[in-house]
């Protein structure tokens, strides 16, 4: 069989990936019709013969099985822990790093005092304030376990992280300082050194830009930097992977042979364990654990004087991830990785190779000068040649990728890649020579040129994909709802054309391609046409406190913004998504987390025109300063408790206020909707507010009878949602919640008709 490790890492990733896609069919399930299906492939002569479909059925098989131990051992085990607090023992084993005000710590556990749950398994702790802890310090404090629902858990699993928490402030933490330190401890020591000299020699955004290059650290990198960078299409040069690894070995073996004059071969050797450090320093992603496995592979070919298999080497790479960690595959970084080594594997040497072939002089032409010259200068013109087929065909196979994934295509890529592609390469050389200038003696002399170079490369890089990403059309996204549709007739129609025409070389990837942009474009186009003319409301999975977002007529508007802190991700995550340029209304009932918790955040991140607030005097000095930049802002008097009235998305919102209760009312094609956040009397109620077609609904309700409502949706954690729902499954019967179970969208038509659904339901 040709390729053997291609096809058995294909068909075992592939199989995880939809394992993920299954929702909730049992796992041994397609693991017993694959093995039966392997079974009768070898029975069968003819099949037998063949020899890739049975290979292929038992790698899907294994991958299933696999999946079912890995949830048995690490993941499922620690659901008891959801929602509970507990006394753990364990040792940090990364780095910390701060966001939104937090510091965070990553901890392999050695005993967690509670009943029934494992006592070893690695959690992500968030604290108000930084410890004074260094990796692989011992801590002993009580945390406070969230619930997570199982997709938003997937990046986290893919990190080794199973769970997350959070340290009481105010509760005791003991700390014990451990003086012998594993191995693993220098390579995040060798992390903390490079960008400790990034950030010493460069300030705001370059630092964070270049040291995400040299490294994959992205933690410094602002929501709108990594906006503009998706925007343009470069997001992947600030990914450690198969660029920065090709980039830092060729030069470390260049090194290599010139001081200690050794043959390629030798020095080739010598480099594993430096792509192995460098690895480590990586935080071993996903993306660099391809990339360094395939290039660990070459190195040995090297040594051995064979060539490695290219795509037997992505094979072996996909295998190797997979089995480590079948969580890989909801990793977005994962698959475009992969896509992009196979793109430049199948399609980029076959282009450089036509072009080449096109710039080959056919005949002497001005006195043979052409021909000599093209001789003399073969390989410069071949690496000129890589730095446009190179993007070309890693932006072909990563497309439909990006779709998938992101419900998103950035159409000016390719042009992004061409200006910035050589730019970024020289700057990756020559930071990496910055940080051993920094850290020597001999070389320091070169630290002032080698830092004004690189700032003169960051911000060509940074100004150049900012002024992509404003392009016109820059950063086409869809909803997503049509895409696993849609994107099926793709795949059907080349898997059509395949048998068909049964020209397997010359003209497939076109098809492919033309399908895909067919499938975007009539994607979109058919979004546009069945939602034009309605308004959607979506109801936030944000835990104890309710964020609602209404999006029709061209408008956004953000009624409420509370929730529990640690959700911050799930409402930015969800306004991108929506890829609009301002709000055009938020409401800022007060300064309790249920209402307000995130106002803060999305404030700094997003221009509002209208701003209503309520109780100004009682804001933070941060949030009062932040609501002033807005066009406008409406300050409400609380103390009259009166009904505010204001128009936006087409329709009068309507605003009351109590003691414990902010209550919303407004009506969208025929159905009117009421928002009660917080406790909420409904003897104090007015009565325009106590009949509604949908109530959404965090806190309890008090004389519910009052209320009628033909549909509820409670926005609460799960712990208290199920109480809500216990007090009223007697008065009402259309209950929904959040609870940790994903956001609801109620999409509202003219006429009245309208669709409630858990959103990006085909992924769950």
């Amino acid at each position: 069989m040709v390729r053997p490790f291609a096809v058995i890492g294909l068909s075992y990733s592939a199989a995880l990936t939809a394992a993920f896609f299954m929702g909730g069919i049992p796992l041994w399930i397609p693991a017993l019709l694959f093995f039966i299906l392997a079974s009768a492939a070898a029975a069968i002569p003819c099949i037998r013969k063949k020899v890739y479909p049975p290979v292929i059925m038992l790698s899907a098989a294994t991958a299933f099985v696999t999946l079912m131990i890995f949830n048995a051992a690490f993941v499922s085990n620690t659901d008891i822990l959801m929602e509970n607090e507990a006394v753990v023992t364990g040792t940090v084993c990364e780095l910390p790093y701060e966001r939104n005000n937090r510091v965070y710590y990553k901890l392999e556990t050695e005993k967690i005092d509670f009943p029934d749950c494992p006592q070893k398994t690695r959690i992500l702790v968030s604290s108000p304030k930084a410890l004074r802890i260094e990796p692989y310090d011992t801590v002993k404090a009580k945390i406070r376990f969230y619930s997570k629902v199982r997709d938003q858990r997937y990046p986290d699993i893919v990190k080794g992280i199973y769970l997350r928490g959070s340290l009481d402030a105010y509760s005791e933490i003991q700390i014990t300082h451990n003086e012998q330190k594993p191995v693993y401890y220098y390579a995040l020591m060798l992390r903390k050194l490079i960008t400790d000299t990034i950030h010493d020699n460069f300030n705001g955004e370059n630092a964070a830009f270049i040291s995400a290059l040299l490294i994959g650290d992205k933690s410094g990198i602002t929501y709108d930097n990594y906006d503009t960078f998706k925007n343009a299409g470069i997001s992947h040069i600030i990914v450690a992977s198969g660029f920065h690894l090709a980039v830092i070995t060729g030069f470390l073996s260049t090194i290599i042979m010139l001081i200690f004059r050794l043959r390629r071969n030798i020095a080739s050797l010598f480099c594993i364990p430096l792509v192995i450090i460098y690895m480590a320093a990586a935080g071993f992603t996903a993306s660099i654990m391809r990339a360094g496995i395939m290039m660990i592979l070459w190195l040995l070919g090297d040594f051995l004087f064979r060539r490695a298999d290219s795509l037997n080497s992505l094979g072996i790479a996909a295998f190797v991830i997979c089995l480590l960690n079948p969580y890989s595959v909801c990793d977005a970084g994962f698959w475009l990785s992969f896509a992009a080594a196979a793109g430049i594997i199948t399609l980029g040497d076959k282009l450089t190779e036509k072009v080449l072939e096109i710039l080959k002089p056919k005949k002497k032409a001005c006195g043979g000068k052409y021909e000599l010259f093209y001789e003399a200068n073969t390989g410069l013109i071949k690496s000129l040649i890589c730095l446009f087929t190179v993007p070309i065909s890693a932006l072909v196979f990563t497309y439909p990728v990006t779709v998938i994934f992101f419900g998103f295509f950035a159409p000016y890529s390719l042009i992004a890649n061409l200006l910035v592609s050589l730019a970024a390469t020289v700057l990756l050389f020559m930071t990496f020579l910055l940080v051993i200038a920094d850290i020597s003696v001999i070389f320091g002399f070169l630290k002032l040129p080698l830092v004004l170079i690189c700032k003169a490369l960051s911000d060509y890089i940074l100004k150049t994909a900012d002024a992509v990403s404003y392009l016109p059309f820059a950063g086409i996204r869809s909803t997503g709802e049509y895409v696993p549709a849609v994107m099926l007739i793709v795949f059907g129609i080349t898997a059509g054309y395949y048998i068909i025409k049964r020209d397997k070389k010359r003209r497939t990837l076109t098809v492919f391609v033309c399908s895909s942009l067919l499938f975007f474009t009539v994607g979109s186009t058919v979004d546009v046409l069945v939602k034009s003319g309605s308004t959607k409301l979506s109801v936030l999975d944000t835990g104890n406190g309710i964020t609602a977002v209404m999006n029709g007529n061209g408008e956004t508007a953000l009624l409420h913004c509370g929730g529990s802190y640690e959700k911050i991700a799930v409402v930015s995550d969800y306004l991108e998504d929506l890829s609009f340029n301002d709000l055009s209304y938020m409401l800022i009932a007060g300064k309790d987390r249920q209402s307000s918790a995130f106002a803060e955040n999305i404030l700094k991140s997003t221009n509002v025109k209208t701003i209503q607030v309520y109780d100004e005097k009682n804001m933070y000095e941060r949030l009062h300063s932040l609501i002033f930049s807005s066009d406008e802002v409406i300050l409400s008097d609380s103390e009259r408790h009166g009904i505010n009235t204001f128009k936006c998305c087409g329709t009068d919102i309507s605003v009351y206020k109590t003691e414990n209760t902010d209550a919303l009312s407004f009506t969208i094609n025929d159905n009117k909707y009421v928002i009660l956040c917080g406790d909420s009397d409904c003897l104090l109620l007015p009565e325009c507010f106590l009949e509604c077609d949908y109530l959404i609904l965090c806190g309890r309700l008090s004389e519910p009878k009052r209320m009628k409502a033909e549909n509820i949706i409670i926005s609460d954690s799960p712990s208290l949602a199920q109480e809500d729902i216990e007090s009223l499954e007697g008065e009402y019967k259309n209950l929904y919640y959040t609870a940790g179970c994903g956001n609801i969208g109620i999409r509202s038509y003219h006429g009245g008709k309208t669709e409630i659904r858990r959103e990006k339901a085909w992924q769950s």
